[in-house]
């Protein structure tokens, strides 16, 4: 087949998004709880059958997928040039007394593991400087010099350009708005740090502050 096929995949702390497309546009899109138990491969593992399950979908080959681009909660490290995973709201064992995330991982090798899987090219970017990016080709950044775009949700975190340079810093970490220092005597973030941002205001901060029952950010914010 001659026709070349891409996949796209989202990780957030909550759950993980696929999508399969070519140049004429997305063909199937899925969503999945993100996997959080067992050993750390299993992340790898999930992306892999999601993209299988795509590909089946149509008769598509994987050998026909000419690449997969990946947007990830971070921040990341570089282990022999391949893009790993230290996100708090993946790896519990970060910071396990907070006994949130159900697992002791505190890396995921995801390049490396997505590389031995698969052929093709593979490119990993912090999920918030990948929405930066969009915004400013598509959105609402368009002819826009300096841009700032914030998500709010399982964490805190943002993608910026100034003066129209994309901001990336070390490893692709820039900027990192969750986890800047708040309070000194603030709560226990999944980073292993206290009074960080994210500590204190993330979805899952304002559940745990200000929900009853279930304590669903949701009905948190439905409540007022």
């Amino acid at each position: 087949m001659n026709e070349k096929y891409y996949c796209g995949v989202d990780i957030g702390g909550t759950n993980v998004r696929a999508s399969l497309a070519d140049r004429g546009g997305i063909k199937r899109k899925l969503r999945q709880n993100v996997k959080l138990n067992g050993k750390a491969d299993s992340l790898s593992s999930q992306i892999m059958e999601m993209i299988k399950d795509l590909c089946g979908y149509g008769n598509i080959s994987l050998d026909d997928v000419g690449g997969i681009g990946i947007s990830s909660c971070g921040p990341f490290v570089k282990r022999n040039n391949y893009v790993s995973l230290v996100s708090p709201n993946l790896c519990g064992g970060l910071a396990k007394e907070r006994g949130i995330i159900p697992n002791d991982w505190t890396e995921v090798f995801l390049e490396k593991e997505l590389a031995e899987k698969y052929n093709g090219e593979i490119k990993i970017e912090n999920d918030c400087v990948s929405a930066v990016v969009a915004e400013s080709l598509f959105g609402a950044g368009r002819g826009e010099d300096n841009l700032v775009y914030v998500t709010w949700s399982t964490g805190i975190g943002a993608g910026a350009y100034a003066d129209g340079r994309l901001l990336r810093g070390k490893n692709g970490n820039a900027p990192h708005l969750g986890h800047i220092f708040i309070s000194e005597n603030g709560p226990l973030c999944g980073c292993g740090n206290r009074g960080d941002l994210e500590s204190m205001c993330s979805g899952g901060a304002i559940a745990r502050d200000y929900g009853v029952g279930d304590k669903e950010t949701e009905k948190v914010f439905d409540s007022y």
